[in-house]
């Protein structure tokens, strides 16, 4: 189980969680961008390839369930639980060039990125209706 999986997991008491553990379960690893490691200062940093197919939804829903993850790793007294941490990752402007996952809902892909394909290519992409995606407030916070 990937982290944003556990994520939803943790927060599996809300229903809009659970819908969203549905999806994640429900698409390939492939969704999630490369990292690029580098060392700086002593310290292993990991840069975030972007993908240009992924839709900016995709990209901010990643961003909240990453940080939905790291809030499971604190105690309810604000002490960090035992094991390792997320590595550091960093936005970048660097490309991953690979090629789109198929078979995601549609609105995973980038609308821009759709328009410059050819007809037999987004019938190759079969894309599954778009998927409404939904945090309660409690969750943004």
């Amino acid at each position: 189980m990937t982290r944003r999986q556990k994520a939803c997991e943790a927060y599996s008491f809300d229903p809009n969680m659970r819908a969203c553990l549905d999806i994640l379960n429900s698409v390939p690893h492939g969704v999630c961008s490369g990292d690029e490691s580098a060392h700086e200062a002593g310290e292993n940093q990991y840069a975030i390839t972007k993908m240009e197919w992924r839709s900016p939804m995709l990209r901010n829903l990643f961003k909240i369930l990453d940080r939905l993850y790291l809030s499971t790793r604190f105690n309810t007294d604000n002490r960090a639980t035992r094991g390792a941490f997320p590595h550091i990752r960093i936005p970048s402007e660097r490309l991953d060039h690979r090629a789109p996952p198929v078979g995601l809902p549609k609105n995973f892909y980038n609308a821009n990125y759709l328009q410059d394909l050819e007809p037999f290519q987004v019938a190759r992409l079969n894309m599954r209706p778009p998927v409404l995606i939904a945090f309660s407030p409690s969750m943004i916070r």
